[in-house]
């Protein structure tokens, strides 16, 4: 087994919380444990199955979590540990940060919970300790669904190549859809009939 490419899990976890005060962000300790262990599963997917940092995730009814780093960051002062982490680690983190740190916390835990790793690691009352490994390759098995429906024919193709591109913006409760306000037009027997009352 190689060893983790991350010397802890409290140097990545460190790593979270300094870039989401970087973006003036306050990063919920839930949501900072669902950063945690996808990093761990898309590295291990990433590698053949090594791990990014030294972790004992646990499956319990909030998700997946890393107890001693729950217990770390709760005690101590976070901001003046300096994580000791290779170029490749930090691009790998980047890589994870954009993807689901604009993500809410509840569709985090949508995505998490919705997986068949969850569901068949998960023990109803009991926090278990997990393989993560296994985890991943069940965790894998959940990222390939497709959410869109195929486009069938050419015209249909072409039609979408020249619909313009959405602009999503986070709002306080996750990733939203923004389109320029267009004001609807009255007909004009609708116009007079305001104009005569």
């Amino acid at each position: 087994m190689t060893a983790p490419a991350a010397p802890s899990a409290t140097d990545i976890a460190v790593w979270f919380m300094k870039h989401a005060t970087i973006n003036g962000w306050l990063l919920e300790p839930e949501k900072l444990q669902h950063l945690l262990f996808l990093s761990q599963v898309h590295f291990c997917l990433l590698n053949n199955g090594a791990i990014l940092m030294p972790a004992a995730f646990v499956c319990d009814k909030n998700g997946f979590s890393e107890p001693n780093i729950a217990r770390i960051t709760s005690l101590c002062r976070w901001q003046d540990i300096n994580p000791e982490l290779d170029s490749a680690t930090q691009n790998f983190l980047e890589i994870i940060w954009k993807k689901y740190s604009p993500m809410s916390l509840r569709n985090l835990s949508e995505l998490i919970k919705s997986s068949p790793a969850y569901k068949a690691d998960y023990l109803a009352g009991q926090a278990s300790l997990i393989n993560i490994q296994q985890t991943a390759s069940l965790f894998k098995s959940g990222l390939g669904k497709k959410t869109s429906t195929p486009v069938s024919d050419k015209k249909t193709l072409q039609e979408t190549k020249k619909a313009p591109s959405r602009k999503i913006l986070i709002s306080q409760n996750g990733p939203v859809v923004v389109s320029q306000w267009q004001p609807r037009k009255l007909s004009n027997t609708k116009s007079k009939e305001t104009l005569n009352a």
